[in-house]
């Protein structure tokens, strides 16, 4: 005998209202009605309790496809790297945070060297150099102490005290730029100047005449801000989670990205960058010659009786001095090329050696010593880069990004190979241009002096005829 089909309920059967459950054209609610009218032994409850579990399950699965999944992060092969993590990420924050505590005690050491020469010259050596010098070539040779002395302390003081700027720093400035001048941006190279027959005249800055192309095509990008930047720039630092431009890089000491940074120099307790790394330049070189006159000078008494007296400091700050201005040597050597090639230490060992002659990176650097001098001291006399200065440099630091973007390079300063090598083909269209004007007009020249000595030689020959038939 066939089992018979169960039957709905009276009162759900004549229910005027509509029902969502049984009607649902779910797949799942369609099967699971199927195998309850095939089997009578399922309870109506039981039924309605088990679809609304299931439409719950597919509504969290749904919603579970739809939420972004969660990152997964690479971890260490074997035991060995994730031994080298785990010894190698704290040594590190131990590293930052040993440099930062040590900064002010070295600091602390270099003026009080300082003060020890200081305290030698003028209680040993300023009696005696009156005696063997004279008193006017004797102030002269004090005077230039006392200049190298202010130099080196006023420099060290700067780059010491004055931050290297960084994209968090540049927004800072922005924002009270925009407060008290109530603009966010600086001033273009050019300013609109009203002349008196009333027509409006782009006129250059006195502060950037007679600087090269490279600079001024650079500098068109210093009205520019960090606030615009964040909107279209994608690179970000994965520490600070901030916009990372072109030439910065992330210091672990200071934990905040700089631009163009050079190194953290324990000497001064601070980053070298952008805005602070003239000062250190100009320290470490008045401290070479501070060396070397304090290391003359001591010579020059060697065999008084004053040096004997005092023969234990007089003979320590000799060997200090001479030490010191052998390593000052070499390591102004290095820092100063670095500077007159346009690179900070870390773009020196980094990828941005490649100064861009295949086109396939963004090249850093200007073509001059004396441009890439201005790009770090904001002048181009030799004077004014050696003379005690606070003035402000021309570019603040992202002009780079906005000119590599320009110029058709991605946020790491790279080409593609598609890229590169559509930019070679416009440049070999643009060569292969040039050479066709310049065949041209160079048989345009040939035929004008054909033409020309033709007519020369039609006219002598009519002034004969004319002559001939005169006699």
């Amino acid at each position: 005998m066939a089992t018979p089909s169960p039957r709905w309920p009276s009162t759900i059967s004549k229910s005027k209202s509509p029902r969502p459950i049984l009607t649902s054209t779910h797949p799942a609610c369609e099967k699971n009605l199927q195998q309850w009218r095939a089997s009578p032994a399922i309870d109506y409850c039981n039924y309605l309790n088990q679809q609304s579990t299931l439409i719950q399950n597919k509504m969290s699965q749904s919603q579970a496809r739809a939420r972004p999944p969660a990152p997964v992060y690479a971890q260490p092969a074997n035991w060995v790297d994730r031994l080298a993590d785990n010894i190698m990420e704290p040594m590190a924050k131990g590293f930052g945070l040993g440099v930062r505590l040590l900064g002010p005690f070295f600091c602390i050491a270099l003026y009080l060297l300082v003060g020890l020469h200081v305290y030698a010259y003028f209680n040993v050596i300023l009696f005696v150099l009156r005696k063997r010098l004279g008193t006017i070539f004797g102030m002269t040779w004090v005077g230039i102490g006392l200049a190298i002395l202010y130099n080196l302390c006023f420099n060290h003081f700067l780059a010491m005290l004055i931050k290297p700027g960084g994209p968090s720093d540049l927004k800072r400035v922005e924002q009270v730029r925009k407060e008290l001048k109530k603009r966010e941006a600086r001033k273009s190279i050019t300013q609109e100047v009203e002349g008196d027959d009333g027509q409006v005249r782009y006129v250059e800055d006195d502060r950037f005449e007679g600087i090269s192309a490279d600079v001024k095509r650079l500098l068109k990008y210093r009205n520019k801000t960090i606030a615009q930047l964040e909107q279209s720039w994608h690179k970000k630092c994965a520490d600070c989670n901030y916009i990372k431009p072109i030439r910065t890089h992330h210091c672990s000491v200071c934990n905040k990205c700089v631009f163009i940074m050079d190194h953290h120099c324990p000497w001064v307790n601070n980053c070298l960058g952008l805005e602070n790394h003239r000062y250190f330049l100009l320290f470490i070189f008045y401290l070479m010659l501070g060396s070397l006159y304090m290391l003359t000078t001591i010579v020059a008494i060697w065999n008084h009786h004053a040096y004997k007296q005092n023969a234990s400091l007089m003979s320590f700050l000799c060997i200090l001095d001479a030490a010191l201005f052998v390593v000052m040597v070499g390591f102004n050597g290095w820092n100063w090329y670095l500077a007159m090639t346009g690179f900070s230490t870390i773009e020196f060992f980094g990828h941005a050696t490649n100064r861009g002659g295949d086109g396939t990176r963004y090249a850093y650097n200007f073509g001059s010593v004396q441009d890439n001098l201005y790009k770090t001291f904001g002048t181009k006399s030799f004077f004014a880069i050696f003379s005690p200065s606070m003035r402000n440099l021309p570019f603040n630091g992202i002009e780079w990004s906005y000119q590599s973007r320009d110029m058709g390079f991605n946020e790491k300063g790279q080409k593609t190979v598609a890229q590169a090598a559509r930019s070679s083909r416009q440049s070999e269209e643009v060569n292969e241009d040039i050479e066709e004007r310049l065949d041209q007009s160079t048989e345009e020249i040939e035929m004008s002096e054909i033409s020309t000595t033709v007519k020369n030689r039609h006219d002598t020959s009519l002034d004969f005829l004319q002559d001939e038939i005169e006699i």
